[in-house]
């Protein structure tokens, strides 16, 4: 198993929807828990925390393995969904323990009365 690195647009293109997928996933949670979650953290935690689709990876791999026309493309750009949203969610979650991201968070959420920790 391996990515192919052959056409930078492809990688762009999939770079582009894991970059939308979490911005729609920031959005949902900050509607769909306002008032219901706890604290800042648990809606930071559930707007980063993607899920990361190793089952669609192994999927994407079968076009590949048959040949059809286009398989390496599509088993390309779900491994590097997969590894490029493992890496994005590496990097932000330690961001919550930064003040600057807690003070945006709490506003963004709904949390403005809540003191810094």
């Amino acid at each position: 198993l391996s990515i192919q690195f052959r056409n930078p647009i492809y990688l762009l293109l999939v770079l582009g929807a894991v970059l939308a997928v979490y911005l729609c996933r920031l959005l949902i949670v900050r509607f769909v828990m306002k008032g219901v979650s706890p604290r800042w953290q648990e809606s930071y935690e559930l707007s980063v925390m993607a899920p990361k689709g190793l089952a669609a990876a192994v999927l994407a791999s079968i076009p590949a393995e048959k040949g059809m026309a286009g398989g390496e493309v599509i088993q390309t750009a779900a491994y590097f969904m997969v590894l490029a949203s493992i890496v994005l969610t590496a990097l932000l979650i330690p961001l919550m323990k930064k003040d600057a991201v807690g003070r945006w968070s709490r506003s963004f959420y709904g949390f403005e009365a809540e003191q810094a920790e």
